[in-house]
């Protein structure tokens, strides 16, 4: 969405977001810090995708993402690392390390 379509169709992009806030209210209670702690040990503080390590940061990634029915349950979260989240959006997990290994791109090699 363009910033130009975005001032030109403001009803539209209301709804957008009234979409998008029923979907996070429906996506279950919020993730705790423990539960952050677990996966980042889980992960050895490494990016879920790529394998970068996070030194700590990184961001709170859906494995299904909440606009395709995804939750905040601790089994759909998992950490990565900026670059990742953001070329992920909403594909699945597994949808976007199919997307990355074909388009030649580092992929983590890992077990949980």
């Amino acid at each position: 969405m363009s910033r130009q379509w975005a001032l030109d169709n403001p009803e539209a992009v209301r709804e957008k977001w009234r979409r998008q806030n029923a979907k996070r209210a429906n996506a279950g209670p919020k993730w705790t810090s423990a539960q952050i702690a677990e996966i980042r040990r889980k992960l050895k503080d490494r990016c879920y995708y790529c394998g970068i390590s996070l030194n700590g940061e990184g961001e709170i990634d859906h494995m299904v993402s909440l606009e395709c029915g995804g939750t905040n349950a601790a089994e759909n979260l998992t950490l990565a690392c900026i670059p990742c989240n953001r070329q992920k959006g909403a594909r699945s997990a597994e949808e976007f390390l199919l997307w990355l290994r074909a388009d030649g791109r580092r992929v983590r090699r890992f077990t949980l």
